[in-house]
């Protein structure tokens, strides 16, 4: 999820609409839905947070596939931070670890070189 999540941001940034659809594809692919029976494991206030995703997330798939990517990009905060919200939860009740990241890094430090030109762009 957090590799969906974190390829859709890019891809919203760059306006690059297929690119936006696969990851939130992939993102609502592997974010399965809390049933109510579970409340008891992650409590109530989990559900619904989970239900909160599951709509910005769809809102945010219905923008891209409108072509309405600034819309797109605003609604995936949301998504964000409903994401966020939830880890501090699971936090709090002991289901993640209190401190420190959640995973390791996404992207593992390569041997990759930045640059500020442009594809195509001479030196």
């Amino acid at each position: 999820m957090g590799r969906a999540a974190a390829r859709a941001t890019a891809a919203l940034l760059r306006d690059d609409a297929a690119a936006a659809k696969q990851a939130l594809e992939e993102l609502d692919a592997a974010c399965r839905r809390i049933n109510p029976e579970e409340d008891e494991t992650f409590g109530s206030g989990t559900r619904t947070l989970d239900q909160a995703l599951h709509k910005v997330l769809g809102n945010t798939r219905e923008y891209v596939g409108a072509g309405e990517l600034d819309r797109a990009f605003d609604e995936f905060v949301w998504v964000q931070r409903t994401c966020r919200q939830c880890h501090a939860l699971a936090r709090e009740r002991g289901l993640l670890p209190s401190t420190g990241p959640l995973w390791p890094e996404l992207d593992p430090p390569g041997k990759h070189v930045e640059t500020t030109q442009f594809v195509g762009q001479g030196p």
